[in-house]
């Protein structure tokens, strides 16, 4: 059996899918004054206490343009889903293909991303890349030779237009060394070339490629296949990154969060880099022989938390807003979200407000 466990193609799908009318609405009509909506009614959250960590030194946040009810979500969904933002943190992920609905010389759902930060309040965390298995093997290896100047152009347009704070380059990029090593090679000369144009139109925009944490090293059983340990990877770009970018889903590889090692959190840190954890999170259902339920879930974002607070996390993501049918996994990414379908919270979303207030 063979599918892909690769959740930039899922977020690629949502993010770069026909914006309805009240995305495109929020691209043009973005007139607040950027105020952010609290949480905090007052009251302390009696979960706080049972959090692992003294206090949150790191952004939070989610990633997914997924609105309750998608994919059949009604305007009002998607509406909701903007106001909602501000509730799961600081930071909301945009990731999208480079070249997905170009206009202005980027991705339209980058126009979508600002606007919201505008209206909102919210920090958007940019990354464009690729998705290297809808590639043929020729097709990877001269990718970033084929495209590297349009690629660029693209970074370049982000930073001149918009000086985000955080601008991706490479999506769980050594995905791409395990297609093509050479095509990796290529992208990171494309990477060099772009760092350095992020760099002169936007000096305080950090700049960061994204891996595939559980491949990197060597692990992800359920992925269908053999992943090579590879975290000299990151070397390539020391000195040319500001931060340093990993998707995590241990559950790829360990059924619950208590077989999780520590070396699974240890072995992040590189360089002395700040760390974003630019997606994570662990099914609320039992799939694939992995213990999947409510409890579960929120079990491993404390474990999360505890095996990260003596690193330099600079923030996490738990990735998508509502459950929904993916195109990916066979399932396993249906049900991370924090909230069902409809909108209703899981256990972990208690959680993760608890984790907001701190």
């Amino acid at each position: 059996m063979r599918w892909i466990l690769l959740l930039i193609t899922a977020l690629v799908l949502f993010s770069g899918c026909a914006s309805p009318p009240s995305l495109d609405s929020v691209v043009q009509d973005s007139s607040d004054d950027g105020s952010s909506n609290s949480i905090n009614g007052g009251d302390v959250n009696p979960l706080v206490s049972t959090l692992p960590i003294p206090t949150r030194t790191f952004s939070i946040g989610t990633a997914g343009f997924v609105p309750k009810n998608y994919p059949n979500s009604a305007d009002e969904d998607w509406q909701a889903l903007f106001e909602s933002l501000p509730e799961y943190g600081e930071w909301f992920g945009v990731y999208a293909g480079w070249n997905d609905k170009p206009e202005d010389g980027m991705p339209k759902q980058i126009h979508a991303a600002f606007a919201l930060q505008k209206q909102y309040g919210i920090t958007p965390i940019i990354a464009i890349g690729i998705e290297p298995d809808s590639l043929s093997q020729s097709e990877a290896d001269e990718y970033f030779v084929n495209n590297r100047s349009a690629f660029v152009a693209t970074a370049q347009a982000i930073a001149q237009t918009y000086q985000p704070s955080y601008l991706a380059l490479g999506v769980e990029i050594n995905r791409l060394y395990e297609k093509s090593p050479n095509g990796f090679e290529a992208f990171v000369e494309t990477y060099m070339e772009a760092y350095a144009e992020i760099k002169q139109a936007s000096p305080s925009t950090k700049v960061f490629p994204i891996f595939q944490w559980d491949y990197l090293r060597g692990k992800a059983t359920l992925s269908g296949k053999v992943h090579e340990k590879k975290l000299e990877l990151r070397e390539h770009f020391i000195g040319k990154m500001d931060v340093i970018g990993y998707t995590a889903y241990p559950f790829l590889e360990y059924n619950t969060s208590d077989e999780i090692p520590d070396e699974y959190f240890s072995e992040m840190p590189f360089e002395g880099l700040p760390i974003l954890i630019t997606e994570t999170g662990w099914p609320s259902k039992p799939i694939a022989g992995i213990e999947g339920d409510e409890e579960s879930q929120k079990d491993y974002l404390i474990r999360l938390l505890s095996g990260t607070k003596s690193l330099e996390v600079e923030g996490m993501i738990w990735v998508f807003p509502h459950a929904s049918k993916l195109p990916v996994g066979g399932g396993l990414f249906d049900n991370v979200s924090m909230k069902e379908n409809d909108g209703t919270p899981k256990l972990v979303w208690e959680y993760w407000q608890a984790l907001h207030e701190k």
